[in-house]
């Protein structure tokens, strides 16, 4: 009877064991918070962002989670929430992908530690874009700049792919897989690279989306990444290596043909003519995405923590946003035009005054 009983406890103390989520010590937090991103982002979200995360802080949260549905936003104002995500929050970040975090959203979700994503999720296709129509080459030079070194860093800080986060921003960062046949390590190279480990150039798996008439003479200007125009390359190095932009030392070395026996070709990751977007099982294949969470309760197993709380926007920041958001400021521009044309065309102060 004794050894039935012991053999019974046995059996639930190893199975609350296999469900207890082991949770790597850099994530490990007590106290969660997370902190809504919503909509199109904006100054007024970086104001929201600041106060929510302070009074996070002022609690005792030792990670901040931040959930992210987001079409993308204002450059500046992506820039700010990713110099708080890195100096002003706990270390312990964590961006969640919850479905989408397109554009800015996924420039935010690199500059934290850990990226989760929802299931059915997306994420990618950063370029800058202008509401005017197409950008020029230099002004598009310009934008991507900052951009590029800002995913860069973040790549390097929390031990990402570099190569594989332009492709992001700049249409013409070209890539693929390789993966080392001893350790199962995965890698993203370029045309240059690759060539070099192996001796040839790279197989095109990726179908081309740009007519081949824009293919030829003026249109290669446009598929060219800007790096290869505004830098020069150093020696032993791809065109497209942006290290001399960066302070912070990359993140790996060059691979040669001395590694060719060490390392086999997995697939194409994107073409020169596309931005990267990726699902969540991509993701997690190239080493973007640390886990799937489809809610709370998950999102608190994945970082061990006993509390967590959210934080969303208070209905007085909803309301501002919504104030200043282009649509509303469209229309009482037209209202002002049009009440002070009836004020002109009927003298004396009325409704239209007023208003």
């Amino acid at each position: 009877m004794l050894t039935l009983l012991a053999g019974m406890l046995l059996l639930v103390a190893g199975t609350a064991r296999d469900e207890a989520p082991v949770v790597p010590a850099h994530r490990q937090a007590s106290h969660a918070t997370i902190i809504t991103i919503n909509g199109p982002i904006d100054s007024m979200t970086v104001q929201s962002v600041r106060r929510r995360l302070a009074d996070a802080v002022d609690e005792g949260s030792d990670a901040i989670v931040i959930r992210l549905n987001t079409p993308g936003g204002e450059l500046m104002s992506t820039l700010e929430l990713c110099r708080m995500l890195k100096e002003d929050a706990p270390a312990n970040t964590t961006a969640w992908i919850s479905p989408h975090a397109f554009s800015a959203g996924t420039i935010i979700a690199l500059a934290c530690r850990s990226v989760v994503i929802q299931p059915g999720g997306m994420f990618g296709d950063s370029a800058p874009v202008s509401p005017l129509g197409p950008i020029p080459q230099a002004e598009r030079a310009k934008l991507e700049s900052p951009i590029l070194t800002e995913v860069i860093d973040s790549a390097r800080r929390n031990h990402r792919d570099e190569r594989l986060v332009q492709a992001f921003v700049s249409v013409g960062v070209e890539l693929w897989l390789l993966r080392n046949t001893a350790t199962g390590e995965r890698i993203c190279v370029d045309a240059g690279e690759y060539e070099a480990i192996f001796g040839e150039a790279p197989p095109s798996t990726i179908p081309s989306i740009t007519p081949s008439t824009q293919l030829e003479g003026a249109g290669e200007d446009v598929l060219t990444p800007f790096f290869e125009q505004f830098s020069a390359p150093t020696a032993g190095a791809a065109p497209s290596d942006l290290s001399s932009m960066m302070q912070r030392p990359s993140s790996r070395p060059r691979l040669g043909s001395d590694d060719a026996d060490e390392w086999e070709l997995v697939e194409q990751i994107v073409s020169n003519d596309r931005l990267l977007a990726l699902t969540p099982g991509q993701g997690r294949d190239y080493g973007l995405v640390d886990g799937f969470v489809g809610d709370e309760a998950e999102m608190k197993r994945f970082l061990g923590a006993t509390i967590i709380t959210t934080r969303d926007r208070s209905w007085s920041e909803a309301l501002t946003s919504f104030l200043v958001s282009w649509p509303v400021r469209l229309v009482l521009i037209v209202i002002f035009i049009v009440g002070t044309f009836i004020e002109m065309a009927a003298p004396g102060t009325g409704v239209f005054g007023a208003g």
